[in-house]
């Protein structure tokens, strides 16, 4: 696919995303008048990247395919690699002026410092570090936008999050031979009414304890993607001040 038009990033969000606000079912973030118009400003920085005047500025040669992928997707090898990446960003950020702050190129840029550092992730097992790598292919060659979660619930904030009620954070509860089983909820994820994937995290370190080994309980210190349609996610957003869009 490589790099997104704005028409193409717009078309991707009707996918049956179950976002929920002022107590109603938004059924299309695009033409909602509480999310159209930040939808419509990252399609405008998806068309940036096909603008002949920035082509060079904000895409590069993709080195598995060869189509024109992000340049936030860019693994720096030089001191001349960052420097053409934080321009990139800078063309992003003057285009709206410093405030969408979380433009899929923040989530690139970590997700490829994951892949820079791929061989931490497998310190213990090969195949983490496969996986780390494997994911950013797929993220950079499709072009996705990316969110995170990184909060638990916050009910009790005198105990770590394996000490609370076993269905509130969200939390590894079985495992098949197809995957992982997931339970229960996360909070702050910015962007997530127009993301592709869901990133879940800890946000911070979990440091060891008596009662765990590893530092917490396994089930809950997870690092894990999934795509954001329906029926995997469903989203509850804080009420907004904004009123109806003419469109």
């Amino acid at each position: 696919m490589g790099a997104r038009s704005g028409r193409q990033f717009l078309d991707s969000l009707h996918d049956d995303r179950a976002i929920w606000i002022d107590g109603e079912r938004v059924l299309d973030v695009t033409k909602d008048y509480r999310f159209a118009a930040a939808a419509r400003s990252m399609a405008e920085l998806y068309d940036m990247q096909h603008d002949p005047a920035l082509r060079e500025k904000l895409t590069y040669p993709s080195p598995t395919s060869g189509e024109r992928v992000g340049l936030s997707f860019i693994q720096p090898r030089s001191i001349e690699d960052i420097v053409r990446r934080r321009e990139m960003v800078k063309i992003w950020m003057d285009a709206t002026c410093g405030m969408f702050g979380r433009s899929p190129d923040f989530m690139n840029i970590m997700i490829t410092g994951f892949a820079c550092a791929a061989d931490a992730f497998g310190a213990h097992d090969r195949k983490y570090s496969d996986n780390v790598s494997n994911y950013y292919l797929y993220c950079r060659e499709n072009d996705l936008a990316m969110t995170h979660t990184l909060v638990n619930p916050q009910v009790d904030r005198s105990k770590p999050v394996e000490k609370q009620d076993k269905d509130l954070a969200a939390k590894i509860v079985k495992e098949t031979d197809a995957g992982m089983v997931i339970n229960g909820a996360r909070m702050v994820s910015t962007l997530c009414a127009y993301a592709h994937e869901l990133l879940v995290m800890p946000s911070t370190y979990l440091a060891r304890s008596r009662s765990t080994r590893r530092g917490c309980d396994s089930s809950a210190g997870l690092l894990w993607s999934t795509p954001r349609r329906r029926p995997l996610w469903t989203t509850r957003s804080h009420h907004v001040s904004t009123k109806p869009m003419p469109w």
